[in-house]
């Protein structure tokens, strides 16, 4: 009985031997649920279809002097309320009619002054043949810090059964504010004993009286398809999608983004700790008054981009542009015929304090992204030496083969010899740099038309399957590994490559904050739907956010022409119309000073400055400690060319929450526009007067039946809209 413990070994012995009188028993569909009391505990117990038991603790109270008061039951829900000398629980079950899944909730409202003791975790798969062993199965994924709660786990020698746990931690926000504690880690577990595990402090006491939810569940079972990682990815993502529609959320903010990018934009041309000078060229710092470290290749094109995408998309004419072009080929290394990290004349000034910072170390990830950035700029018409680019691509090429597109974490750029082969041991280097690579590949053969660039993404992307969660290494190269397996599969029609797709989207979500974080410093922010850089990053960081959301649009595109599964494009889509709601609060100036970290690891603090933290966290944990993050400065550019859409002919702006698929004009101020997503993506829109001093009026209308709208203070148009909408506007203002 090797794993085992001695509270495991009661719970099989309770179900598998004594098999107490169930207080409740029901079915829906094809899961049977029973409710169980043992001694201090309650339980849930569900069978499937195939005899796959789960146990679920609904209330630990410690007490023998635990007793059940009451128990309503109707069809699909059951209300508990048991009450011991320390107080009183509540627990609610709400069983899914549509799904094989429930909803468990429990409230804790305390007789005396206390704190509750650790339960330990609170979901024991059974031994599928009542022995009181191990039972068969495996853990797929569980909460890493501050990501959502989730625990996503199989039954069987071989997935049989799937189950994803998911602990609503929004919920819990008023029980960590009461004992200032958090729930940063607390799902999880070793297989057999998983689930949630309450924190607890003796120190900060919960009150009588008062209510507090001490668990808030949402579970939902299905069959595995397949056992496979690629199976496994496309069921977390069916059954995350399924729980996500149950789960409470909060409502769209929205900030004034055109006015963002105009005081974005006079920050970084007009101020100077933005930049450092060497000799007769001026180049961005990576953090703000940060002269300690020399300029990277990486930080000029993280702008450079969004910028240009920005200026092309308004029309406008914006010298810091052609500052940075000139730049970028300082970066050229003559022996190694690519841009290389650092500035080569300035890098004898790194201090080689960590991996990274030495002048011949390359981290993998990053040879890459600033080649995706060039050409990308070379698409939108901004021209540099094309032999150096072809170059670039040539040694990049060379890399990749010298490791057989499986790249280690670090590298010398001159040698070739690995600094640091993984991440975390066993799992291997930069999972997702295969698909970063692809998708530089793939922009080479769009912009040369030259095969061997779509052969060379080809050969990557193979590497990108039999990863599982393991796949991302950081969030936002992962976010463009699936836009490259995306593309190949429309170049190729192999639909491994459309799986490959969602694995990386499973592995990117498994990576995501989808709870809001209501106590200590997490109530003055919006965390809900952020991401993190890395896999255990306890932050989440501005740059990776926004090329995520740059790189989740372009999928969205492109999967919305093919045959992805609609769980995918739903999620996609959710991810995508929080965003410009929450972003706004990496700017210090939205944060209450004492939240605000003014010992930065890099740089020097500022607080009324259109420059992004790199680094938001939760609750207790202050933001801003890593620094001013100069290459996350592309945020508000990327957020108006993607969300703000000029009205042909009109002076008027729309906002779409939801990304908009097609505009199109017809006479009389009429205008037709389409939206990406599904029927059960909402988001809001927003009709923008250019001069705020005109009242604006218009029709709005959907499948000819008229849509309300409210005005806003801002004298904004505001309505709502789903992902499967067609919407007439028609002006009524000569504007």
């Amino acid at each position: 009985m090797k794993g085992i413990s001695t509270q495991a070994i009661h719970v099989y012995t309770l179900f598998n031997k004594a098999i107490p009188k169930p207080q409740a028993a029901f079915q829906i569909g094809t899961l049977q649920y029973e409710i169980v009391q043992d001694a201090g505990d309650i339980w849930l117990l569900t069978t499937t279809s195939t005899s796959h038991r789960v146990a679920y603790r609904i209330i630990h109270s410690g007490a023998p002097s635990l007793r059940i008061t009451a128990l309503d039951k109707t069809r699909g829900e059951v209300t508990i309320q048991a009450t011991c000398d320390a107080g009183v629980y509540t627990a609610v079950l709400t069983c899914f009619t549509d799904e094989t899944g429930c909803h468990l909730s429990t409230t804790f409202s305390p007789t005396y002054e206390q704190y509750l003791q650790p339960w330990g975790r609170d979901v024991y798969p059974l031994p599928y043949d009542n022995s009181i062993t191990v039972p068969a199965g495996s853990i797929h994924y569980n909460q890493v810090a501050a990501r959502t709660g989730l625990l996503f786990f199989s039954s069987g020698e071989t997935p049989e059964t799937l189950v994803l746990y998911w602990q609503n931690l929004s919920a819990l926000s008023p029980y960590c504010e009461a004992t200032q504690t958090s729930v940063a880690g607390t799902v999880g577990g070793n297989w057999p004993e998983v689930g949630f595990l309450l924190p607890g402090s003796a120190e900060h006491l919960l009150q009588p009286g008062t209510n507090y939810i001490i668990n808030d569940a949402y579970i939902l079972s299905e069959p595995a398809n397949g056992a496979d990682t690629e199976a496994i990815s496309a069921a977390f993502m069916h059954m995350l999608a399924v729980l996500y529609k149950k789960i409470p959320r909060p409502e769209l903010g929205y900030f004034h983004w055109p006015e963002i990018a105009d005081c974005s934009l006079k920050e970084l041309a007009q101020n100077h700790g933005c930049w450092q000078n060497v000799k007769d060229k001026s180049y961005l710092n990576a953090y703000y008054c940060d002269y300690d470290n020399p300029a990277e290749i990486m930080v000029q094109l993280a702008v450079l981009r969004p910028l240009k995408e920005y200026s092309q998309y308004k029309g406008m004419n914006i010298p810091l542009i052609n500052d940075l072009c000139d730049n970028v080929y300082t970066f050229y290394d003559e022996r190694l015929k690519t841009l290389v990290r650092w500035l080569p004349n300035m890098s004898d000034q790194l201090k080689n304090d960590e991996d990274h910072k030495e002048p011949e170390v390359m981290d993998s990830w990053y040879l890459y992204h600033p080649m995706m950035h060039l050409l990308a700029c070379e698409q939108m018409g901004i021209h540099l030496p094309d032999s150096q680019t072809r170059n670039m691509l040539e040694f990049g090429m060379r890399v990749a083969r010298h490791f057989n597109y499986e790249w280690p974490v670090m590298y010398n750029i001159y040698t070739l010899e690995v600094v640091r082969a993984e991440a975390r041991e066993g799992e291997g280097g930069e999972n997702d740099v295969p698909g970063l690579y692809a998708y530089v590949m793939l922009k080479a053969w769009e912009l040369y038309q030259e095969d061997k660039y779509l052969r060379e993404a080809y050969q990557a992307a193979g590497k990108l399957f039999n990863k599982g969660f393991k796949l991302m290494y950081q969030a936002n190269n992962t976010a463009f590994a699936a836009v490259a397996a995306l593309k190949l599969y429309q170049a190729t029609g192999e639909q491994r490559f459309a799986a490959a797709s969602v694995s990386c989207i499973a592995a990117l979500y498994s990576n995501m904050w989808i709870w809001h974080c209501d106590y200590g410093h997490g109530k003055n922010w919006n965390s809900f739907f952020a991401v993190f850089p890395l896999r255990e990053a306890p932050y989440t960081a501005a740059y990776e956010e926004n090329e995520v959301m740059m790189a989740l649009t372009e999928y969205l595109e492109l999967a919305t022409a093919l045959d992805i599964q609609e769980d995918v494009l739903f999620m996609v889509c959710e991810f995508l119309k929080y965003l410009p709601g929450r972003c706004f609060y990496y700017y210090p100036f939205n944060l209450p000073e004492d939240m605000v970290s003014d010992k930065p690891k890099e740089g020097q603090p500022m607080r009324h400055i259109y420059i992004p933290l790199e680094d938001l966290q939760e609750g207790w944990n202050q933001s801003g400690t890593v620094g001013l993050e100069i290459y996350g400065a592309g945020i508000p550019f990327s957020i108006y060319t993607r969300y703000y859409h000029q009205l042909p002919d009109s002076g008027i702006l729309i906002y779409a929450a939801l990304p908009i698929k097609s505009t199109v004009a017809a006479a009389n101020g009429k205008y037709t526009i389409t939206f990406y997503g599904t029927a059960d993506n909402t988001g809001i829109c927003r009709l923008i007067p250019a001069d705020s001093s005109v009242t604006l009026r218009a029709t709005i209308a959907r499948a000819g039946a008229a849509v309300a709208y409210s005005t806003t203070p801002e004298k904004h148009l505001k309505f709502e809209v789903s992902g499967s909408d067609e919407i007439t506007i028609t002006l009524q203002t000569d504007l």
